[in-house]
């Protein structure tokens, strides 16, 4: 509790105090800023059916970090942050970077593998949460690794190799740890840019997978996405036992001055061995797609980060609408697991560019087992956000 209390109030002095801080040596080779970022979200549930399935209603304080980024010696840099939710404080980014020029990068530590929008982080996120499909198919969390950063106007490219470990684990958990290797292809065959370097419209392509020799058991569900009290499993397979795991995404951005547009497909493949699933050796496919498109209705231009290859949060004063529908299905042969379709509408609205506000509405409908989940069934959801960042 005392950690906690610690925490909190470090957050507290530097969000009244030192937004945005920023220090630097008197050489200008070492410069420290200092990071955190806090959510309020509040929500309401209503199901349209008599089952109770635990529907949750309330406010909370989630997700609430504190941090650093450094630079120094012209090509290094690095980052720490840790973050307190669900009444423990724990880490998140831990790395450490190098840029040998404009084109090429390493980076060496705690950080997400390049698939899914994860990457992203909430600070980047269009709607509150990321897409059920997203959130159900991709890497649960950042592993410890190295990757490779390839940068230009018409490719990105980044390959890794990852720890299966995740840091915050136990000793007792990280003794005999499998890995992963994950690889990310973007290219951009339309790429126009102002005479300031400013991205005004672009497509581009993407392709990445990964492969992971677990360790550990794996299952694979879908949630209501929703950040206040205990997101509800509505659709979720067994617990399989795999010899290794490959995901595959397709992506697919536009944006032209103020639309945007962004689709991508996913797969996760688990390779199967019966002695380890009760004779049950059949491989398993989950797969899932989503789309969302954004229009500002105040505001002159939508923002891209050529260099990570993700659309970024509007600029200041901005007033953005937003929809998208996801679909996931865990239903493979045999398997019967469900499926889980949501629509969201969503708007933000861009204070400055420390604070801004999100509003969602979602509409789910649940084609589920109930031994895996829930039965058949249908949920709306209006959630809220204040996010405060510096």
């Amino acid at each position: 509790m005392k950690k906690i209390i610690l925490f909190v109030s470090a957050l507290a002095m530097a969000a009244t105090s030192m937004a945005q801080v920023t220090v630097a040596s008197k050489n200008g080779d070492f410069k420290l800023r200092v990071l955190g970022r806090t959510n309020l979200d509040a929500g309401f549930n209503v199901a349209t059916s008599d089952e109770n399935i635990g529907y949750h209603n309330g406010v909370s304080i989630d997700d609430t970090r504190l941090g650093v980024s450094a630079s120094f010696d012209e090509k290094w840099s690095a980052k720490f942050e840790i973050k307190y939710a669900d009444g423990a404080i724990s880490f998140t980014d831990v790395f450490v970077g190098y840029d040998f020029n404009q084109h090429h990068a390493l980076k060496v530590g705690n950080f997400w593998q390049p698939f899914g929008t994860k990457i992203l982080g909430s600070l980047g996120y269009k709607f509150i949460e990321n897409a059920t499909v997203d959130a159900a198919l991709d890497f649960d969390a950042r592993r410890i690794g190295l990757a490779y950063y390839y940068t230009s106007d018409r490719f990105n490219a980044t390959v890794g190799i990852f720890s299966d470990g995740k840091l915050s684990s136990k000793k007792a958990d990280l003794i005999d740890q499998g890995y992963s290797g994950s690889a990310k292809l973007i290219a951009r065959p339309v790429l126009q840019s102002d005479d300031n370097g400013k991205v005004q419209q672009v497509f581009h392509v993407g392709l990445a997978s990964a492969y992971t020799s677990s360790k550990a058991k794996v299952g694979i569900n879908g949630k209501n996405p929703v950040t206040f009290g205990k997101a509800k499993t509505f659709v979720n397979t067994a617990s399989f036992d795999p010899e290794n795991t490959v995901r595959g995404e397709l992506e697919l951005l536009y944006i032209n001055r103020r639309f945007y547009g962004e689709a991508r497909y996913q797969i996760e493949s688990l390779n199967v061995h019966a002695s380890k699933n009760n004779g049950n050796g059949q491989n398993y496919l989950a797969y899932g797609a989503f789309a969302q498109v954004g229009y500002l209705l105040i505001g002159e231009q939508q923002n891209y980060n050529k260099k990570t290859a993700l659309a970024a949060a509007a600029s200041p004063k901005s007033l953005e609408l937003l929809a998208r529908v996801d679909y996931l299905s865990l239903d493979h042969d045999d398997y019967v697991f469900g499926q889980q379709t949501d629509f969201t509408l969503g708007l933000n609205y861009y204070f400055n560019k420390y604070l801004n506000f999100r509003l969602n509405y979602i509409y789910a409908t649940i084609n589920g087992d109930r031994e895996h989940g829930v039965a058949n069934n249908d949920y709306h959801t209006i959630q809220g956000r204040l996010q405060f960042s510096f």
